[in-house]
């Protein structure tokens, strides 16, 4: 679809200025969580989080989506 494609352009835009865009894909599960596409989310919270393991604006976001989700446990 078009989003994925332009999601697709931003985060080769992203990597082309930094190796490891953590933040990039931390304000994209951001941004897909407030548009409750909870999946997609839950995968850039994710990706930012293997990227950069120390950031833990990833951790809390992904903690966040589970808990809104009801997924206390995996919080």
């Amino acid at each position: 679809s078009g989003d994925a494609a332009g999601f697709a352009a931003l985060a080769k835009e992203a990597l082309a200025f930094d190796s490891k865009p953590a933040q990039f894909y931390t304000a994209a599960g951001t941004a897909l969580s407030d548009a409750r596409q909870y999946a997609k989310a839950a995968e850039c919270f994710e990706r930012a989080g293997i990227l950069r393991p120390d950031a833990p604006a990833a951790k809390a976001g992904l903690g966040l989506l589970y808990y809104m989700q009801g997924r206390e446990a995996e919080a």
